[in-house]
């Protein structure tokens, strides 16, 4: 191998390094700014497990955090631009089993003290990060914790006028108000609860 194909190559290792390095800077920029919006708090580095080819979930990473003083690791997806788009602790639903009853978008909790202070806490904490929501939100208790589940549509259509995908963002909140979690899931259609209308 000649010198120039050494350096050719160092000059490239170095600069894979340089890219993985500003990554890594990102990913702990984007994690901090979340951890200021929801009062979760980070504990240790951020780890990049996967980058991948879908659009808006291209970069998946693993970090600790405290929720409320205790210690859960979390895993995210973040787009090209760093923004973090969904977020969940490992092992979420913590609850027997690990299964909820009633998937997302199932409107059953009907406390009204529990059900206005859960919808606060993800309308305060939504007006920061501005997630696209449409509806009224479809609110269940989850263990302890209340998930909010707001209908979201890609709006692409088929050519008979249906869309091709209707799905459903949800947060998840202590009984302290702390949104801790922020998922994508399908808007459920049928069931022996009732869920909210497709708008």
């Amino acid at each position: 191998m000649t010198k120039v194909s050494i350096a050719a190559l160092i000059w490239i290792a170095l600069g894979i390094l340089n890219a993985i390095g500003a990554n890594e800077d990102n990913f702990s920029k984007a994690v901090d700014k979340l951890c200021a919006q929801t009062g979760l708090q980070r504990i240790g580095e951020v780890r990049l497990l996967e980058k991948t080819p879908y659009v808006g979930l291209n970069y998946w990473v693993r970090v600790p955090l405290l929720v409320e003083g205790r210690k859960h690791f979390y895993r995210m997806h973040l787009d090209k631009t760093f923004r973090i788009r969904d977020f969940e602790p490992e092992g979420w639903p913590f609850v027997p089993g690990g299964l909820i009853e009633y998937p997302p978008g199932y409107d059953t909790y009907r406390e009204p003290k529990g059900r206005q202070a859960a919808i606060a806490a993800v309308e305060h904490v939504n007006s920061i990060r501005r997630e696209t929501t449409y509806g009224r939100p479809a609110v269940q208790k989850v263990g302890s914790d209340v998930l909010v589940t707001y209908q979201w549509t890609s709006h692409t259509r088929t050519k008979d006028g249906d869309l091709v995908q209707d799905t459903c963002l949800s947060f998840v909140i202590t009984p302290r108000g702390t949104i801790y979690a922020q998922t994508w899931g399908f808007w459920p259609t049928s069931g022996k609860w009732p869920t909210l209308r497709r708008s």
